[in-house]
């Protein structure tokens, strides 16, 4: 695992996930962590990092986990079984009562409160997601125990740009955080945004539900690629004007990805040949472009012509320029203000044009594909 830290300016990375998430062993000895994507992951980091450090460490759950295999588990309704176990084998150890299907759950609370006495450090799972990557509880969730005191929320970066009712658990919770209405047909048609992520993760309806005065802190994870990591920035970002919030933001880069970063190093010490492409399409003008196309991302993004104009250091009377231009080419609206809400009004691409937009960035990605491979086949 690759650790970042949000540092106000960008993300930087960490040699450890502890110190991405800025946790001191001596203020942070019990750790809950809630939400949607990559709890186990995180937490089962955090454990092995500790144990690096010298410390012992009990993880559980007050909901439930998957009982790992490779793991020192003791299977037990009872805090000095665990107390035992710790003494004679290892530094690490998982607490649970054997559940169905493989899995464990939560020793009595009252039991699962006395294992902060027995280790150094106490992690554990406090809610529960069904392996999808975003999260808004429901009533009775997280279940946090007495005497907590720093609480990780966690997302997959993998929602972002996906169907609501596909990626979030408990989307009945989410859409009434993010004020959506189902449609005629009975569904919520919203793909969530860096907007929508950063919202969640920050609302007390949200992730930092039951926080109150303990520490806070976030984990996205899954940014195994440019795109995602750029996107964890921004919605680090949103964060810090919704709600400052120590940060940090996990990867695992495979082969492909570290050989992707070793061949970008090598570009900037030597001169090597690169091709570059922009795709237009139009009837008579050429008006439908990158430019149109990001700022419509944005657009669909933000729910905001004026915020997507922020992010690209353009004028507003030129964003709407570009588009009516291209709306004059292509015979239809590209999108359209709604009056009327909390801000003033919202910007939304019309279905026309989230269609068309749809397909000029399938279009785009296949053709750079394409020309990708004829580049390598000819100046390899």
């Amino acid at each position: 695992m690759i650790a970042y830290s949000w540092e106000h300016d960008g993300l930087r990375e960490r040699p450890t996930l502890w110190e991405a998430l800025k946790l001191s062993t001596e203020r942070h000895r019990v750790i809950a962590l809630t939400g949607g994507g990559g709890k186990t992951s995180v937490m089962f980091r955090l454990a092995d990092e500790l144990a690096d450090m010298g410390k012992t460490v009990i993880v559980t759950t007050t909901t439930h986990i998957f009982n790992p295999p490779d793991r020192n588990v003791v299977e037990t309704d009872c805090a000095e079984d665990a107390a035992k176990r710790l003494e004679r084998n290892g530094s690490v150890l998982v607490a649970g009562v054997p559940a169905a299907g493989g899995k464990l759950k939560s020793l009595p609370l009252a039991e699962a409160a006395r294992l902060k006495e027995l280790a150094d450090i106490l992690l554990y799972e406090a809610d529960g997601a069904k392996r999808l990557p975003i999260k808004v509880p429901k009533d009775g969730e997280p279940v946090i125990l007495e005497g907590t005191d720093v609480v990780i929320g966690c997302m997959g970066l993998d929602c972002i740009g996906g169907e609501l009712e596909e990626f979030c658990f408990r989307t009945e919770q989410a859409a009434e955080l993010l004020g959506l209405q189902k449609g005629p047909d009975g569904h919520y048609s919203h793909r969530i945004t860096c907007g929508d992520a950063a919202k969640i993760l920050t609302s007390e309806s949200g992730t930092r539900k039951l926080v109150g005065e303990r520490d806070y802190r976030v984990v996205m994870n899954k940014a195994d690629q440019e795109e995602l990591l750029a996107k964890a920035a921004r919605i680090a970002g949103d964060m810090e004007r919704l709600h400052p919030v120590p940060c940090a933001v996990s990867c695992f880069l495979r082969g492909d990805h570290l050989q992707q970063k070793r061949k970008a190093a090598k570009m900037e010490q030597e001169k090597i040949l690169r091709f570059h492409m922009k795709l237009r399409l139009y009837y008579e003008e050429r008006n439908f472009g990158p430019g149109v196309a990001g700022l419509m991302q944005l657009v669909r993004e933000r729910g905001s012509l004026s915020a997507a104009c922020q992010e690209m250091h353009m004028a507003y009377s030129k964003a709407w320029k570009i588009i009516h231009k291209a709306e004059e080419d292509l015979g239809f609206p590209l999108m359209e203000g709604k009056r009327g809400g909390e801000n003033g009004g919202t910007t939304v691409l019309t279905e026309e044009g989230e269609a068309f937009l749809n397909k000029y960035l399938q279009f785009v990605n296949e053709a750079e594909n394409a020309v990708a491979g004829l580049f390598e086949k000819y100046y390899s």
